[in-house]
């Protein structure tokens, strides 16, 4: 049977296409429509290694609204990117309790470390042109606790998860 691509599907695409809100779908969640406590919730997660599965379930929101959300509100995605290195802290921390004799399973946390942060293997690929010279910029993401608190104080973040 052949999709229904009626007025309906045609109206929902322009609006789309304009940037407009979906003139017959649900209304597209807001910030006021979250816990007043959002942030705390979603950091206090992060903290714990959590990621935007956990946030979408204590929240009540699913992939559309959470998604909605990150395209509509900077404080929103703010939070989140906030989030993103409050997981990696705590991600490291495990690794690190890891190397130092406590118990874990490698080979989970190298996959769990590839899937949640993009780690590669040391397999390197260079692309462009192979004359050129190689610019190469490293960026460090492996932020102490006090750089980490500094970085959520900039964004305008409360840090009191860190209990200080």
């Amino acid at each position: 049977m052949a999709a229904k691509t009626g007025k309906s599907a045609r109206a929902k695409t322009r609006a789309r296409a304009l940037g407009e809100a979906n003139p017959l779908g649900r209304p597209r969640t807001k910030l006021e429509d979250l816990d007043p406590k959002w942030k705390e919730i979603v950091m206090k997660e992060a903290q714990e290694g959590g990621g935007p599965t956990a946030y979408m379930v204590k929240l009540g929101i699913g992939h559309t609204a959470y998604d909605t959300l990150l395209e509509d509100y900077e404080d929103f995605r703010n939070t989140i990117e906030a989030c993103i290195l409050l997981q990696k802290y705590w991600w490291e921390n495990q690794g690190k309790r890891m190397v130092t004799g406590g118990d874990g399973n490698a080979t989970v946390y190298v996959l769990n470390m590839t899937n949640r942060f993009n780690w590669r293997s040391g397999r390197n690929e260079v692309v462009g042109d192979k004359n050129a010279p190689l610019q190469h910029e490293v960026k460090n993401q492996n932020l102490t606790k006090s750089e980490l608190i500094a970085e959520l104080e900039a964004r305008g973040l409360p840090t009191s998860i860190f209990g200080e």
